[in-house]
């Protein structure tokens, strides 16, 4: 039986990018074996990623391609469920977003954890959301569209600590380490700015303060020799800059297939020789988690895997483990410990999110100017998370006969902490 992956077999597209893949390699190679398997193995990613029934969505964290491609996808013709990389206990806040003014973070926090190190409490897990990301629209949709069901499928937070190595400083800390995001900047300068609409003015780069950072769609190189390379023949600073310039812009306006296929590559190459083992040998344990609750859900709940979306980032999307798919190895999911684990809603703001995840000052900005642009020029109307609806009648005031005034001291007032009160989240 044939193999999916045999070149007879790729639809024509794919066998024309692996056929200018393959040329560049021997025009840019002496010896272009090594070089031209790697091209041929990312067409392989990509055709797997291509074939699988459960649509899989690639994505990068903050960026208005995948936000813009998603808000078109969903209003062509939306599946039956999202699943979508995000920790598992953490749908649990999802009812909290009502009401709030974004940037905002998903959080999960636990004050007492005797199963972890006594230096990492309290534990503390943040996952930032803005309104130009392929999430946040997946999420806004789904909240409106209750025919839609939305699933987070990746490992829950007590599983996020589970796996991280007991040894060192305790997660989270300003020594820098921030679950997918790397080390902070250095200075207070870099991590304080951030302009444009919704961007939080003052000092706001620690608003996270020690929690563990995490986002949907990370993909950052890890491995430091690929990325001097890349941005040394682009001749750029910084790997944000390399992103806007070749894949942002030209992907932003591009069709949904297109779109898809560059995504998958450049997730491809990052996941080949973009990161390190350490991170690599990471990323599998998580789909294995991800996709093994995909298989789950579908079964309990009779989803046809066609009738599925599965929005990830683009290094997950394109797998090679065999428990990836809807027809995948099968694999069982750890036991959680008996912490215990509260949900909600915080404050963000651009800052925030570039300090934790080492983002140069304003990349926020700029993704949020390209996603307005993006939507003008498409003549696009995004999904928002709006306010619930009030039951008829409720708000209005009660009205109420005047009792007689009681002959008792006066009360002093109290102050309600706006931890308590709810003024983490602005209301919209």
């Amino acid at each position: 039986m044939n193999s999916i992956l045999d070149p007879a077999l790729l639809d024509p597209a794919l066998q024309a990018l692996r056929t200018q893949l393959e040329a560049a390699a021997a025009a840019f190679a002496g010896d272009s074996a090594h070089l031209g398997a790697l091209l041929r193995a990312m067409i392989e990613d990509v055709q797997r990623a291509t074939a699988e029934p459960v649509e899989v969505f690639p994505v990068k964290h903050h960026s208005p391609a995948s936000a813009l491609h998603m808000l078109r996808r969903l209003r062509a013709r939306a599946p039956k469920v999202i699943y979508m990389e995000g920790c598992e206990d953490l749908n649990a806040s999802l009812a909290g977003l009502h009401h709030c003014r974004f940037p905002v973070a998903l959080q999960a926090f636990a004050p007492e954890a005797p199963a972890f190190p006594a230096d990492w409490t309290p534990l503390n897990v943040v996952l930032p959301l803005t309104e130009f990301s392929a999430e946040y629209q997946a999420i806004a949709y789904c909240l409106q569209n209750p025919g839609t069901k939305l699933v987070f499928v990746d490992r829950s937070v007590d599983h996020v600590f589970q796996w991280m190595p007991k040894g060192g400083p305790p997660p989270g800390e300003d020594s820098g380490e921030a679950e997918d995001g790397g080390e902070e900047p250095a200075t207070e300068e870099a991590a304080g700015e951030g302009e444009g609409e919704g961007a939080s003015t003052g000092n706001t780069g620690n608003l996270h303060g020690g929690a563990v950072g995490l986002q949907i769609g990370d993909m950052q190189p890890t491995f430091g020799d690929f990325l001097d390379v890349l941005l040394r023949n682009a001749k750029v600073r910084h790997y944000s800059e390399w992103w806007t310039q070749y894949v942002e812009g030209p992907t932003l306006a591009c069709d949904y297939g297109t779109y898809r296929q560059v995504f998958f590559l450049i997730g491809s190459l990052l996941r080949r020789i973009g990161i390190t083992e350490k991170d690599r040998v990471a990323d599998c344990e998580r789909e294995r988690y991800m996709w093994t609750r995909i298989r789950e859900h579908m079964k309990a709940h009779k989803i046809d895997p066609r009738e599925a979306m599965y929005v990830c980032g683009a290094i997950h999307a394109v797998s090679p483990i065999p428990e990836f798919g809807s027809k995948g190895a099968a694999w069982t999911v750890p036991a959680k410990t008996n912490t215990q684990w509260f949900y909600g809603v915080v404050p963000s703001s651009y800052a925030a999110i570039e300090r934790q995840f080492t983002l140069p000052a304003g990349e926020i900005s700029i993704a949020q100017s390209m996603w307005d642009k993006g939507l003008q020029a498409l003549e696009l109307k995004p999904f928002k998370i709006e306010a619930e609806k009030k039951a008829e009648g409720e708000g209005k005031p009660t009205v109420r006969k005047k009792a007689a005034p009681a002959a008792t001291a006066p009360v002093a007032p109290v102050e309600v902490p706006a931890a308590v009160s709810g003024g983490g989240c602005a209301s919209s």
